[in-house]
């Protein structure tokens, strides 16, 4: 976040990308047709979102000079407007049962992020302009299976403002991250971006492990156990550049316990372990720091108590 400040040169970039941090000062792009064309308008409200998105719908290739997206109508782009393609996720990864569960074996495109200026609209078909060659990397869409999660990638439009000021008290974020779009803000300005108020999309990207309040423990392999379709055996593990629930499950057996696949985070040992969010929170009593001691060896209670006054009783 960065407060009061008046960014320059002509064209910044303001962005979290889930995966990705896009820089806070960006060259303008060869292809940008229309700086400018969205004004210079002044954010006043908190939470506002200047970005639309929708789905990149097919494969797409370095030298491409169209893609096909899931809803041109819903990303609202005409001739002109600047959009940035972002291949979000799809990597492949070990899923042995082993401690090199969740390594990278191949990025398969993910990361890869460009932008390009909207030559034409057809239907669901964007054509891109052809100077610089078309698209200058690769983006995968579908696919998946054992070791390897599905290709999703975004296509956002990005307003092109000549000036932007967000106001104190302000702010600009991104719709949450939903499994296919969200979680980036974008923005092109062609002079100076004023920053009184906040860029934030704190709690925006990838999701986190949700949490399961089964009673069931673990038997005595959970300290071999690096993936398992059983929840007993292990939190469940967040989100990230591989996939997400359904993408652990089935042929990768790897929705629950401790292996971080790729980025994402592991869910630990035993069902109540620590790992892809949390450690058995939110019990519905409040957290003040001091937890729920162990009183069940002689004369402990008493310990307790010596450290801090009635700490034996306390409940946390």
């Amino acid at each position: 976040m960065i407060r009061g400040r008046l960014l320059t040169p002509a064209s910044v970039i303001l962005g979290v990308a889930l995966a990705l941090i896009l820089s806070l000062a960006y060259t303008p792009p060869i292809q940008a047709l229309s700086p400018g064309k969205d004004g210079s308008p002044t954010i006043g409200a908190a939470n506002t979102v200047v970005n639309t998105y929708t789905t990149l719908a097919a494969s797409a290739s370095a030298g491409n000079t169209s893609i096909q997206v899931g809803s041109a109508a819903v990303l609202g782009v005409a001739p002109g407007d600047l959009i940035l393609i972002v291949q979000m996720q799809g990597v492949s990864m070990d899923t042995g049962n082993t401690a090199s569960y969740g390594a990278i074996t191949n990025y398969n495109n993910v990361g890869n992020y460009e932008f390009a200026t909207v030559y034409g609209v057809s239907g669901n078909t964007i054509l891109l302009s052809p100077c610089g060659g078309g698209l200058q990397r690769n983006y995968t869409v579908g696919g998946g299976g054992a070791g390897t999660g599905p290709g999703r990638a975004q296509v956002i439009r990005v307003p092109q403002y000549d000036t932007l000021t967000i106001s104190a008290g302000a702010s600009v974020t991104a719709p949450v991250w939903n499994g296919s779009t969200g979680g980036i803000v974008a923005i092109h300005a062609q002079n100076t971006v004023t920053l009184n108020g906040a860029i934030d999309v704190s709690g925006r990207g990838f999701r986190g492990g949700v949490r399961d309040n089964a009673t069931s423990t673990a038997g005595s392999t959970v300290y071999s156990t690096y993936r398992s379709s059983d929840s007993a055996l292990g939190g469940e593990k967040g989100e990230g550049i591989f996939g997400f629930q359904a993408d652990y499950d089935g042929p990768n057996n790897g929705r629950f316990s401790r292996g971080a696949p790729a980025n994402g985070g592991g869910g630990g040992n035993a069902h109540n372990a620590g790992g892809g969010g949390g450690a058995n929170g939110d019990n519905g009593v409040a957290w003040n720091g001091l937890g729920i001691p162990d009183t069940s060896g002689l004369n402990w209670a008493n310990a307790w108590n010596l450290e801090v006054p009635a700490l034996a009783t306390n409940n946390s």
